[in-house]
């Protein structure tokens, strides 16, 4: 296909060349090279291109954001500083700013995977229950148990950053207000499956009783932060089931 394509062109400079009385040793020279070189093209192979090498990370990013979680859940997120997370993730700080951005884009992230764990803890009540209702009266009363393995603190996460954060941190306070905001439409979620399953009355409100539901989940868990509030705090998430139900 190309040699034809050459030998078209060919013919049609030596029309042109008859016409501008080209000498022939010139002629005849850029034909050679307009052969040699299309024969080339047609038999050689590009040299090899080395692209770029990827990136990989060297990191598993679960793992480093279980790790965060701990620490800004145990510290607060104004009381944790750079080291503490070098220290706790065995990451330099260059690689934790190429990895997530900044302190803030870490924190951000850390606080998304607690909320994903709060919700995947809300799912796996609700599934082991006959009904919704019954799911989510577990599901607060598990609030108050003893875990098998202590959290970094007492307090949730998300109750604990909005308490910390003063009003000059829109970022944080945003972000925070956005989560919870997002739990309580998952509650109210629930209540309208409750009540289009006749478990709560007809004309019961999903969206008030989800934010009285949540304001007293949140109310049970800074009441946690004391120290003396463990054995209370079992009973309290009992009572708190008759809000879910």
């Amino acid at each position: 296909m190309g040699g034809s394509k050459t030998r078209r062109r060919n013919k049609a400079v030596r029309n042109r060349a008859a016409r501008n009385k080209v000498p022939e040793t010139r002629l005849a020279l850029y034909l050679y090279l307009s052969e040699h070189i299309s024969q080339c093209l047609l038999t050689c192979s590009p040299p090899e291109t080395r692209l770029p090498m990827p990136r990989y990370a060297s990191y598993n990013k679960e793992e480093v954001l279980g790790k965060a979680m701990e620490l800004f859940w145990s510290k607060g997120y104004h009381n944790t500083s750079l080291k503490n997370l070098e220290a706790a993730l065995n990451m330099r700080p260059g690689s934790i700013y190429a990895a997530f951005g900044s302190k803030q884009g870490l924190f951000s992230e850390t606080l998304q995977a607690y909320l994903k764990l709060s919700r995947a803890r809300l799912d796996d009540a609700l599934q082991r229950e006959p009904t919704v209702l019954a799911g989510l009266a577990a599901h607060v009363r598990s609030l108050g148990c003893t875990p098998q393995i202590a959290p970094p603190a007492r307090a949730c996460m998300l109750v604990k950053t909005l308490l910390e954060t003063p009003d000059d941190d829109p970022v944080l306070r945003r972000l925070t207000e956005q989560m919870m905001s997002s739990m309580e439409k998952a509650l109210a979620e629930i209540f309208r499956v409750a009540r289009d399953a006749g478990e709560i009355a007809a004309d019961a409100d999903p969206d008030r009783l989800a934010a009285r539901l949540q304001a007293e989940i949140f109310g049970l868990r800074a009441y946690a932060q004391r120290t003396d509030a463990r054995d209370r705090v079992a009973t309290l998430a009992d009572r708190g089931r008759c809000t879910a139900r």
